[in-house]
């Protein structure tokens, strides 16, 4: 697997929420391939009072913790860690929350011998301000764009 600068990727981001129908969005991003990480950045659109507002998303797997941190009209840290509760923040311009995450399954598949395609699997409860707010599951697949 190279290390280095920048590759574009193509990112479908797969979610569904106990009880709720799932969703699927395409976003296209750069693939960051470090030493001892990974990263992927991207910008994805957040619904807020009607409108629509950008917000860059960075995802990095650094083989045993996958962090999740979104920056712009909403900005929010999670932590996933396979088996652990973990602390995390969301603010808004109309609330703040903090957040706990208990990740029951994480997986991240990476061929031997290329970059790409990348596969991460992630399940976790979440609580915000200590209340518990669902299950979630989370599916996000790259391909070289």
């Amino acid at each position: 697997m190279h290390t280095g600068g920048a590759v574009p990727v193509r990112i479908v981001l797969e979610s569904s929420q106990e009880g709720a129908a799932p969703s699927m969005t395409r976003h296209t991003g750069l693939l960051y391939n470090k030493p001892k990480s990974i990263f992927i950045r991207y910008d994805e659109q957040e619904q807020q009072g009607g409108e629509s507002a950008a917000v860059g998303t960075t995802i990095r797997w650094d083989g045993q913790e996958l962090k999740l941190i979104r920056r712009g009209a909403v900005e929010s840290e999670q932590s996933f860690v396979a088996g652990r509760r973990t602390g995390g923040i969301y603010r808004s311009a109309l609330a703040e929350f903090r957040l706990e995450t208990e990740t029951t399954y994480l997986t991240v598949v990476t061929p031997q011998e290329a970059l790409l395609p990348i596969a991460m699997e992630w399940h976790y409860q979440l609580w915000l301000s200590g209340e518990h707010a669902g299950q979630f599951q989370i599916r996000l697949t790259l391909q070289e764009e």
